[in-house]
């Protein structure tokens, strides 16, 4: 019960266990680094040149800044040239911790049959879509174009945990995957406002991937902001 005397609506719900997790935080390739600079008392907040220039349109001079956006093995997700070369950089990062998530869960240890498995994911129109419809070359490749492959490869994943399965495998080590040339699970929270985002009553077992990738790559969307009144010149809040 909280302090207004409601009662959270996870409380009579069925109990989760996280089993896997990865992420991207500035100055950091995954969690454990993340870990390790703030125990170590590092600063993440920096002032340089890394996305624009400090202090430009009287923005805050330091803020928050991810490391090699540009990198992406396009070949090992199955993404082809065209579209990893006007692919959202947010979505090159999501696939590539979502499959850090996978292999940091470990192996599964119930038969791969019994798995519910639940994919949510959400386009939004973020900046980087603007600089590629500027080009009229690119004005075709559209949103579906690029997430028709990729989630008709998840399909191809659940069969083949199933598949392998059926051959008498209880487990799975998610680093088989890698020959498998099927990509990956793509998931990304759309709730933040306390609903159940997985629930099956039919079956007993159920795996849900989540995750949310949020990053500004335009100084222009940060200027707006500065002049709604969001960002704070003290680094409590920049976009």
């Amino acid at each position: 019960m909280n302090s207004s005397g409601e009662v959270p609506f996870w409380r009579d719900q069925e109990e989760i266990v996280i089993t896997g997790i990865s992420g991207r935080f500035p100055r950091c390739e995954n969690v454990q680094e993340f870990g390790d600079l703030l125990l170590a008392g590092e600063d993440l907040v920096t002032e340089d040149s890394l996305r624009w220039p400090p202090g430009v349109f009287d923005l805050p001079k330091r803020h928050g800044k991810l490391k090699d956006l540009k990198k992406f093995d396009a070949q090992y997700f199955g993404v082809t040239p065209k579209q990893a070369n006007y692919l959202d950089p947010q979505v090159r990062k999501l696939l590539e911790v979502t499959l850090e998530a996978i292999i940091d869960a470990g192996e599964w240890n119930r038969p791969l049959l019994s798995i519910t498995v639940r994919v949510k994911y959400i386009v939004t129109f973020s900046d980087p879509t603007s600089n590629v419809l500027k080009n009229p070359s690119c004005v075709i490749i559209r949103w579906e174009q690029c997430f028709g492959p990729i989630l008709e490869r998840l399909q191809q994943i659940i069969q083949l945990l199933k598949n392998k399965d059926q051959k008498g495998y209880n487990r799975l080590n998610p680093t088989e995957l890698r020959g498998s040339r099927t990509g990956v699970f793509v998931g990304c929270s759309a709730s933040e406002t306390g609903g159940v985002l997985t629930q099956d009553p039919e079956t007993v077992t159920g795996y849900t991937l989540t995750g949310c990738v949020r990053s500004m790559f335009s100084n222009r969307l940060s200027f707006t902001f500065d002049l709604r009144g969001c960002e704070l010149h003290d680094l409590r809040k920049t976009f």
